[in-house]
């Protein structure tokens, strides 16, 4: 399995962790109470398809307690991905 840094992505990471432990969309959607849709499109890191971002990092901690994760690797890598996303927003801008 590869380190948080490595997937790059919170989605990609949480598909990995998922992933790991031999769990389904379906299963982790019966976990975390969240539907199987929105967890495909977490997965997806299609976070603009999703309620505010306020749900985002909610849905992100609910998938971290349920796959036995640290919230704050989870929520890094959300927040790294955030900041990467500003910094291009800014060169585009020029």
């Amino acid at each position: 399995g590869l380190g948080p840094a490595a997937a790059g992505s919170p989605g990609r990471y949480l598909q990995e962790q998922r992933r790991a432990r031999g769990m389904s969309l379906e299963q982790l959607a019966a976990a975390t109470k969240i539907p199987k849709g929105q967890l495909a499109l977490l997965e997806a890191d299609r976070y603009e398809e999703l309620p505010a971002p306020v749900f985002v990092k909610g849905f992100l901690r609910c998938c971290a307690r349920a796959l036995k994760v640290e919230e704050e690797v989870m929520l890094g890598l959300l927040y790294e991905r955030e900041r990467e996303q500003l910094r291009s927003r800014r060169r585009d801008t020029g």
